[in-house]
């Protein structure tokens, strides 16, 4: 159950970067027309940029973990 639950918590953790890269993309377009300004973009990456970061360390460190277990 532990096991499920790790998994679980990686796939919401990539939902949640998917999103912010997806409502980066629109952005960029509104940015593209004028509508968004600068700096509401570079928070948009910002926020993307921290999700994926948090999402990959969290699979690093589940990954590491696993081989040591198996080792």
């Amino acid at each position: 159950m532990k096991e499920i639950s790790g998994v679980k918590s990686w796939t919401t953790a990539f939902a949640e970067v998917d999103t912010a890269v997806e409502d980066l993309l629109v952005l960029h377009d509104f940015f593209k027309e004028g509508e968004v300004t600068d700096e509401e973009l570079g928070a948009q990456y910002d926020k993307a940029l921290h999700q994926w970061n948090g999402w990959s360390s969290a699979i690093c460190c589940a990954v590491r973990k696993t081989a040591w277990e198996l080792s």
